[in-house]
């Protein structure tokens, strides 16, 4: 009963607010307009906006496309290279020096020699 008084008026008072109109703006304009350097700028962007276009599409994306590759070690030549040197050699005398033996052990230990045995 206290309160009842209370909710009364904040009901009427939203009924009020709810029946009105609402609120009225400013009626002019609400953003400034641009200065004189501004209009300058977007013009002077709007020419040079062709010419960097052009530039990033020519060098820079080439570029990053390389550098962001490079991470890859299948697509990065420095890499690939230091690991064929690192592999040539030892291919080269497995194949030269280590498979000679295995045949000429296995043809010593009497396997037929028509039979690769896998080698």
């Amino acid at each position: 009963p206290e309160q009842q008084d209370y909710f009364r008026t904040l009901l009427a008072e939203a009924r009020r607010l709810y029946e009105s109109p609402g609120p009225t703006f400013f009626p002019g304009r609400t953003v400034a307009g641009f200065a004189p350097a501004e209009l300058e700028a977007f013009r002077h962007i709007e020419r040079t906006a062709p010419i960097a276009a052009d530039i990033a599409q020519n060098w820079a994306l080439p570029t990053l496309n390389m550098v962001l590759r490079s991470a890859d070690v299948a697509n990065n030549p420095y890499v690939q290279g230091m690991a064929r040197a690192a592999t040539e050699p030892v291919f080269q005398q497995f194949t030269e020096a280590v498979l000679p033996e295995i045949r000429q052990s296995a043809v010593y230990l009497g396997w037929p020699t028509g039979l690769s045995a896998g080698f």
